[in-house]
């Protein structure tokens, strides 16, 4: 039986130990990478969650500004049908619901017209104001056609009635593009001067 050399299993310790550090090296580093990807995932999918919150909270805020627009809108267009002031029609807006569905369509509840038809027969305020506005419009009609017939000398103003005198310079105080059309287009006996004098004295009488 040969003996061992002594010199060879000195010589073999360096080498295991050299080993045994690239390898406990080269899993270290593995190791690091593997913490680094985890790292980088995690921050990855805080900021994915971060960015999808401020995307619902910026989609909610535009949702809420949509729903508001069209809900304006939609009381000041059923007001308008109905001969209401928007003004006074949108002291009623608590009574509305405005939402936005998936495909960013409004949808309001109740319906602005239907609310408003009911609401002018059975409240107070909206039934006086829906009643003089309905009265001014009337009487701007009216007045129209007068200052028409007067510009096209169908008719003398010391022929019209108290109300059509004043509905006649009532409309040419709101509106002086007909007043200046009576002046230079209609008779000197129908002028805007003529009428407008026989309206103050017509509300004089009253």
């Amino acid at each position: 039986m040969a003996d061992t050399d002594p010199t060879d299993t000195i010589e073999d310790e360096p080498q295991t130990d050299t080993a045994r550090l690239a390898a406990l090296q080269g899993e270290n580093e593995a190791l690091r990478v593997r913490v680094a990807e985890s790292e980088q995932a995690d921050t990855d999918r805080a900021d994915k969650t971060q960015e999808i919150e401020q995307q619902s909270e910026a989609n909610g805020k535009i949702r809420r500004e949509l729903a508001q627009k069209a809900l304006t809108e939609g009381i000041r267009e059923a007001a308008e049908a109905l001969d209401i002031d928007p003004g006074a029609a949108g002291l009623f807006k608590s009574n509305f619901r405005a939402e936005v569905d998936a495909s960013g369509e409004v949808h309001i509840t109740p319906n602005p017209t239907e609310f408003f038809a009911h609401k002018s027969k059975t409240d107070s305020l909206l039934e006086r104001n829906q009643t003089r506005n309905r009265e001014t419009a009337r009487i701007h009609r009216g007045g129209a056609a007068i200052l028409a017939q007067l510009t096209a000398g169908q008719i003398s103003p010391h022929d019209l009635t108290t109300e059509e005198l004043i509905a006649a310079d009532a409309l040419m105080e709101r509106k002086p593009d007909l007043r200046h059309k009576l002046i230079m287009e209609g008779p000197e006996s129908s002028s805007s001067a003529v009428v407008s004098t026989l309206a103050r004295r017509a509300r004089a009488k009253r």
